[in-house]
């Protein structure tokens, strides 16, 4: 009986050389490779963090600031001026240019519409006029004619506003200093933009030059002061007071 039992403890402590070298070696190579990946990809589950949803409750103070700024982003469409019925009036009607844009904003986030004649690198049309508002209106309208003087060869613009803010105003071309040898637009924006609080955006120009591209608005802002002369519309957004 003694030896019996002395013989099944031998058999146990060498049960591990009974196995075939075959299944040694894929275990062994089983080992290595489980070991690899918890060192290579360790680093990544231990720094790289869940975003959390909105629900959760364990948003981040960048990821509030986040959210936030994407619902305060106003959405700025261009739409046909002439739609439907109205495309009968196109015709008859003596605009050098006529655009509109829809306008999407939260409650606190308001969009102005401004137009501006800039001339050798400077402003030169009044930058502050009235204006009436209306708060339910979601389009910004613009229309644009040609004014000629006979009893001068001064030429004026009327431009004219419609839906977030109204107003009429009479603008005259400038003269530059730069000689002129062509002239560009009227050019308007052909794509939805986003504009956040604070900032601007040019969405129609006319003027003298080689023009501008639209789609570029850094570009956009640096051209304004070195062409001989242009006319631009602006929309900007801003929180409401």
């Amino acid at each position: 009986m003694h030896g019996l039992t002395a013989g099944r403890h031998t058999c146990k402590a060498t049960i591990i050389n009974c196995m075939p070298k075959r299944i040694l070696a894929v275990l062994f190579f089983c080992v290595l490779v489980g070991f690899g990946f918890s060192f290579w990809l360790g680093p990544y589950w231990r720094e790289t963090p869940s975003l959390p949803s909105p629900s959760s409750g364990t948003l981040s103070a960048a990821s509030v600031e986040l959210i936030a700024e994407a619902e305060d982003m106003v959405s700025i469409t261009p739409v046909d001026f002439f739609s439907g019925e109205l495309k009968r009036l196109k015709g008859h009607l003596d605009f050098v240019s006529a655009v509109c844009f829809k306008i999407k904003t939260a409650a606190h986030v308001k969009c102005e519409p401004e137009v501006e004649v800039w001339c050798d690198g400077e402003r030169v049309d009044i930058a502050k006029y009235g204006c009436d508002t209306d708060s339910h209106s979601d389009e910004v309208s613009f229309t644009l004619r040609r004014i000629v003087n006979t009893k001068s060869d001064k030429v004026q613009y009327q431009a004219t506003f419609g839906g977030i803010k109204s107003f009429d105003r009479i603008l005259d071309k400038p003269t530059p200093r730069q000689h002129l040898n062509v002239a560009f637009g009227p050019l308007s924006m052909e794509q939805e933009i986003k504009l956040k609080p604070g900032s601007s955006i040019v969405v129609w120009a006319m003027g003298g030059g080689h023009g501008v591209d639209l789609s570029k608005p850094d570009e956009v802002e640096k051209k304004i002061k070195q062409l001989p002369w242009v006319m631009i519309v602006r929309l900007t957004a801003e929180y409401s007071r």
